[in-house]
């Protein structure tokens, strides 16, 4: 009995010691750096809900006035900052914008470590430990969570909840009494979910899948039993209901603009709504690319192995059907999929919620590969190729964040180079890269040029008329000459605008180029090919074009219109 217990507690130790590490690991890639922007809100989720949180006066001023997502972070980082300058003594400390940043980022860092950490026991209670521990690596190096962890935003809350409440559920679903006692609980977790983000009402088919699986099992599973199920899953929405009531009140109080806000999303998401930044997904496929730009937040390698490990687990479920409590887990990630993939707004963020799930398989994988092959090399194949890959693309991508933002030190150039009493333009929807430090900005003038109005004589005149008064012009990201260029038919005039811009037509030139891409030695990857926010944030390419020629404004209208639109096409 003794030896017994003693080769069961050792692997149990090791694999715990590893997690650990992997923790203290994903800690630091997620903590590092944390105000690697100065504050300065390039993210334009992020900017939302920190200047929501900035009204909020708990108890006096509760209506935070913005309602793309709901209530419970933007009262979460309230609190944090109330406390935190209590704590301190300093009354003012919560008003600076700039703590109230890294109190958001520091949260968005530890939820995305405790994700770790809890994939692992989910890992552990639907496989086994080793499936666990791969998992909780596999999201530690996520570029995914690392990168989102840097950003005061909702996605690494919300993947917590997630995999918490696939615990609790699997846990809860062994009989019908066990899930009316925890149900209260699964209730409390989804209303949390909900009063961060209103995408958590597909969080309801976990227990709803889980409850019908556990029903399913029952030897009898007749009308009697369905009462009691039925029961438990009517407790879960009823805490859920409440507790969302309470963390988001005013998404009730003020449904109209709740209802509103949704509405735009929705819009904006279908591509009912013709908005600047979801032009880029002109063209691009349901599902297949969505599925290509995986590997910018998993490496190269794990979404394959995930496919893989799906295939396999669920060829082995249908074989054992006492093992169907990783299903309803399992059924989320492939229904979110097929549900977000087919949306015309295609962002690499939507499908982080997926991430869990593709750790989770890609660990299924090779821990099975190993059990099955004989070979010491063959066996561990696999484990070296997708762990490394993920490892080697974190450890690229992290090293954006040993550097400054491209951003920054575009704009302490501009001060360097750009004489006083400049005249400089940028492109309005793009975050405005003004000289650094802010006392310097008063030695220059600066306008925002709109090349995303709609194409007329007169905006091609009014940008003619910029680029003649200016000295130098900002491409803050290439968000907009990247995208409007690909859709002549529809933009012909400012195509031929930027076709003439980069040609020197127009009278400039770039005169500085600024960028901070992955490295790792002498290896550096192009990410100018993933969706554009995954650059566009923290690491975007910055241009500085100056004038080198001067055109009156008659002169650069005149360029432009010669411009020979074929010459874009075959280009």
């Amino acid at each position: 009995m003794c030896q017994s217990t003693v080769t069961t507690r050792a692997p149990d130790v090791l694999c715990l010691t590893c997690l650990a590490l992997v923790s203290v690991v994903a800690a630091l890639l997620r903590a590092y750096n944390l105000s690697w922007d100065n504050g300065l809100l390039f993210h334009p989720d992020e900017a939302n809900l920190i200047h929501a949180t900035q009204r909020l006066r708990i108890p006096s001023q509760l209506d935070p006035d913005f309602f793309a997502y709901n209530g419970f972070p933007i009262y979460l980082y309230r609190i944090s900052t109330d406390v935190l300058a209590w704590l301190q003594s300093t009354p003012d400390w919560n008003s600076q914008t700039e703590n109230m940043v890294m109190v958001g980022r520091t949260l968005s860092a530890i939820f995305s470590t405790l994700s770790v950490v809890a994939i692992y026991f989910l890992g552990r209670l639907v496989a086994d430990r080793l499936v666990g521990l791969w998992a909780a690596i596999f999201l530690a190096f996520n570029v995914g969570m690392i990168q989102t962890a840097h950003f005061a935003v909702t996605e690494n809350l919300m993947v917590l909840f997630l995999i918490l409440l696939a615990i609790l559920t699997i846990k809860s679903t062994e009989n019908s009494i066990n899930f009316r006692r925890t149900s209260w609980r699964i209730g409390l977790l989804l209303g949390l979910a909900l009063g961060t983000k209103t995408t958590a009402l597909a969080y309801f088919c976990i227990p709803a899948v889980a409850a019908l699986v556990g029903w399913l099992r029952e030897e009898q599973p007749g009308l009697h039993s369905l009462r009691a199920w039925f029961l438990g899953g009517s407790i879960a929405l009823a805490v859920a209901g409440i507790t969302f009531c309470l963390v988001s009140p005013y998404s009730l109080l003020r449904f109209d603009a709740f209802r509103s806000s949704m509405d735009f999303e929705w819009e904006v998401v279908s591509g009912k709504r013709d908005i600047f930044y979801t032009r880029q997904f002109l063209g691009k496929r349901d599902y297949w690319y969505p599925f290509v730009n995986l590997h910018w937040l998993c490496g190269p390698l794990l979404p394959g192995a995930c496919v893989i490990g799906l295939v396999h687990w669920l060829a082995k479920l249908s074989q054992r059907r006492n093992s169907l409590t990783v299903l309803p887990f399992l059924l989320f990630g492939i229904l979110y999929f097929l549900y977000v993939g087919h949306w015309h707004a295609k962002f690499i963020r939507y499908t982080l919620l997926t991430i869990p799930g593709l750790c989770l398989c890609a660990a299924w994988f090779v821990c099975r590969w190993q059990q099955k092959m004989e070979n010491v090399m063959w066996r561990m194949l696999p484990t070296a190729l997708v762990g490394g890959s993920c490892i080697v693309w974190s450890a690229m991508f992290f090293t954006i964040y040993l550097r400054p933002d491209t951003r920054l030190v575009a704009s302490r150039w501009l001060v360097e180079h750009a004489p006083q009493n400049s005249h400089m333009l940028y492109e309005v929807g793009d975050y405005p890269i003004l000289p650094q430090p802010i006392a310097a900005q008063s030695n220059f003038s600066i306008e925002g040029m709109r090349v995303y109005d709609p194409d007329s004589d007169a905006k091609v005149d009014e940008l003619a008329r910029q680029l003649a008064t200016a000295d130098y012009l900002i491409l803050a990201s290439p968000r907009f000459y990247d995208t409007i260029p690909k859709t002549p038919e529809r933009f012909p005039l400012t195509a031929q605008y930027y076709w003439g811009l980069f040609n020197g037509d127009l009278g400039y030139h770039v005169s500085a180029t600024f960028t901070s891409k992955p490295t790792l030695g002498v290896w550096q990857v192009d990410d100018n090919d993933a969706e554009e926010t995954f650059s566009v944030f923290d690491h975007p390419n910055v241009l500085i074009l100056e004038k080198f020629v001067a055109l009156t404004a008659d002169q650069i209208v005149e360029n432009i219109r010669s411009i020979d639109l074929n010459s874009i096409h075959s280009e």
